[in-house]
């Protein structure tokens, strides 16, 4: 959508007419009589519901969710990181964000739902593609409520007052309705999106895999995979400039959110600031670092160069196109190329000792043409094929054992070309498969927000974070020491919403 969708956020909502007095069809504003009429009204009504993907705290700093994970932490100035050390509570601005941001956006779906199959104006193919949009879109903001709240309202229309005091729906039923939804949008929905970054078949499919995934329906997700792997997509070849704009929607790309800098409206994002480094454009605010067990993640390339610390000695080289590590170059604003950590501003920032590279922009390139904090340039991609090709060999082993389509998809992923790390060898048991999937997705998908999900699926989130000490590699120091309790696998309903409405309990332990 970037440069191709103007982003328009219309007031959503119900319209009320209250006596006959009342103009019900002004003509110098917006109302439901006038509004839904053109192409051009229902395509930004559709925008409005993408908008929220750029909402702070939520969707724009998704990735983040990795410090809830054995592979990155929150500098302790962050308020990622009371979240992180599990000493929050049912008041935090995070928890009520992401609450609140879902519910908005399908809200903005609902909308759309319930006026687009009356807007006779506006062509059939037209009508379609935005419906689908919306319902893909509405299921994946249920997607984020159920798997940090668990039971959430159900909501499939506008709110009126008589929603005001609605209940929690059960998760298998918010579940039912988002594969409906998804069955819908991938009906609806085609491979070739009027514009880029909109939602097509992929990325409905792509949803419906992850939730079956989740579930730890692996028979059912299985088919949902192959289907994908049969739309066209490929691996990008240069793993270090796929999160940048030189990269940006290329063949892996399934489901990106769209940003462009300089625009003067608000369009870029803000995770150059909070993951990067004080010497580079973007200020870097280093809120979001990697650990030394991601490092520890990384498997040994034994034909790689060997480097001075035998921490990093030989490793897979997805290693140093995702951190900026002791012994490793960058290049700074002033394109300096400079030796790390003696030559970053505010190291202390680092309180791992290990900074962020990947989708931080080094230089003053043209990528780096952004004015401030707030206003970098290059998409988040919520989707991509090496995800698709990674779930595949979980799931297919976990339903039939380490057959050669599991050696297969997961080889494609450590075969990239920037990578070239070496193939799974034949010979592997389920059990030994099964950490080999677990240990690929922690350092092919680093940083990205997925393995937050991946541990509450394995079943891990307690087992890593309870004690969990965060280290600083440069002096060994304790930073922070972690609490886990087994209420934490769900987050609490923000208190201002139980507050608002006493129909919704609260989650177990807050």
């Amino acid at each position: 959508m970037k440069r191709n969708i103007i982003y328009i956020i219309i007031l959503m909502g119900t319209f009320f007419s209250c006596d006959n007095f009342l103009e019900l069809n002004p003509e110098t504003s917006v109302s439901e009589g006038t509004y839904w009429k053109t192409e051009k009204d229902l395509t930004a009504a559709v925008n409005s519901v993408y908008e929220v993907l750029h909402s702070d705290r939520t969707f724009d700093e998704f990735g983040m969710l990795d410090v809830f994970t054995d592979i990155a932490a929150s500098r302790t100035v962050s308020p990622f990181n009371s979240m992180s050390i599990g000493t929050f509570d049912s008041n935090h601005a995070i928890i009520l964000a992401r609450w609140q941001n879902c519910y908005e956006g399908i809200v903005r779906a609902n909308d759309v739902l319930a006026h687009v199959d009356d807007m006779d104006e506006v062509e059939d193919d037209v009508k379609n593609e935005r419906k689908g949009e919306a319902l893909f879109l509405r299921a994946f903001y249920y997607f984020n409520l159920v798997y940090f709240f668990g039971d959430t309202p159900l909501l499939l229309n506008v709110p009126t007052l008589d929603d005001a005091y609605i209940e929690r729906t059960p998760v298998d039923d918010v579940i039912t309705q988002m594969h409906l939804d998804l069955d819908d949008a991938n009906n609806l929905l085609t491979q070739s999106p009027t514009d880029v970054g909109r939602a097509t078949k992929g990325a409905a499919l792509t949803l419906k895999a992850k939730i079956y995934m989740q579930e730890s329906q692996f028979e059912k997700a299985i088919p949902v995979l192959q289907q994908i792997m049969g739309l066209g997509y490929s691996l990008y070849n240069d793993y270090s400039k796929l999160f940048l704009v030189e990269g940006e929607n290329n063949a892996e790309v399934i489901f990106d959110v769209q940003f462009a800098s300089g625009t003067g409206q608000s369009q870029g994002n803000k995770f150059n600031t909070y993951y990067g480094n004080k010497s580079l454009k973007a200020a870097g605010w280093s809120w979001f670092l990697p650990t030394k067990e991601l490092i520890e993640l990384y498997e040994t390339k034994e034909d790689g160069l060997a480097d001075v610390d035998p921490m990093f000695d030989k490793k897979d080289p997805r290693m140093d196109m995702t951190v900026i590590r002791p012994g490793a170059t960058f290049v700074d604003k002033n394109d300096n190329v400079c030796n790390y950590p003696a030559q970053v501003n505010n190291y202390s920032h680092a309180q791992t000792g290990i900074h962020c590279r990947k989708f931080v922009i080094e230089g003053s390139s043209p990528d780096a043409d952004f004015s401030g904090y707030w206003d970098s340039p290059q998409n988040w991609i919520f989707f991509r094929y090496a995800d698709v090709l990674l779930m595949y060999a979980e799931a297919v082993n976990e339903v039939d054992g380490p057959v050669s389509s599991v050696y297969d998809a997961i080889n494609q992923v450590r075969q990239r070309s920037s990578v070239g790390m070496p193939v799974i060898e034949g010979g592997k048991t389920k059990e030994e498969m099964r950490e080999i999937v677990h240990r690929e997705r922690g350092v092919e998908l680093a940083l990205e927000g997925w393995r937050y999900f991946d541990l509450k699926r394995w079943g891990l989130l307690k087992e890593v974070n309870n004690g969990f000490k965060v280290i600083n590699i440069s002096n060994g120091s304790t930073v922070v020491t972690r609490v886990f309790n087994d209420y934490h696998n769900l987050w609490p309903i923000p208190l201002t919403e139980i507050d608002r409405n006493p129909n919704l309990d609260q989650n177990p332990g807050y």
